[in-house]
């Protein structure tokens, strides 16, 4: 799911709150929710997706993002902006796309669904305890809100300056 630029320049702003080594950010132009992560698959499997797509019918629905928390107990590996409006919204489309996708043959993976939108990835060493105090001064930052209207199956491709994306079919509801 697209991300206004209003929303990301915030997301922008905090990251001086976490500039601790060895983490790494998601740049601007890369923020996104993700809705179903389908990994390495065919363009054939790409147009069976976009198919499945078309199935989904969806209204618009509103989405807040306000906090920053972190993924694996402990120790954080990512840290993201927890959603918070909305999240119920974003995970009967998470089922509802994996049914569509399901039904086209392909897996879309039955992983647990935290919506969220990714802030950065801890790859190296870092003071745990400091990064995660950061985190918590972080935990009330309000992000702002933007009506969702349409979902977009992108394509990753990896390089070492990190992913670079594109569309491939876009969902208005």
């Amino acid at each position: 799911m697209e991300i206004p630029d209003a929303i990301k320049d915030r997301v922008e702003a905090v990251k001086g709150s976490l500039g601790f080594q060895g983490i790494v950010f998601v740049k601007k132009s890369a923020m996104h929710i993700t809705l179903q992560f389908l990994g390495d698959i065919e363009e054939s499997d790409a147009e069976l997706v976009a198919d499945a797509m078309r199935g989904i019918s969806f209204s618009p629905f509103m989405v807040s993002l306000r906090g920053v928390s972190y993924f694996s107990p402990g120790f954080p590996k990512v840290i993201f902006a927890k959603v918070e409006e909305g999240a119920g919204e974003l995970s009967e489309l998470y089922l509802r796309l994996g049914g569509a996708i399901s039904g086209k043959g392909l897996d879309p993976g039955r992983e647990e669904y935290a919506p969220h939108l990714t802030i950065a990835r801890v790859k190296g060493a870092v003071d745990g305890n400091g990064l995660v105090g950061a985190i918590g001064r972080l935990a009330e930052t309000d992000f702002g809100s933007f009506e969702a209207g349409s979902v977009v199956l992108k394509r990753s491709v990896l390089t070492a300056e990190g992913p670079v994306y594109s569309d491939l079919y876009e969902l208005d509801f």
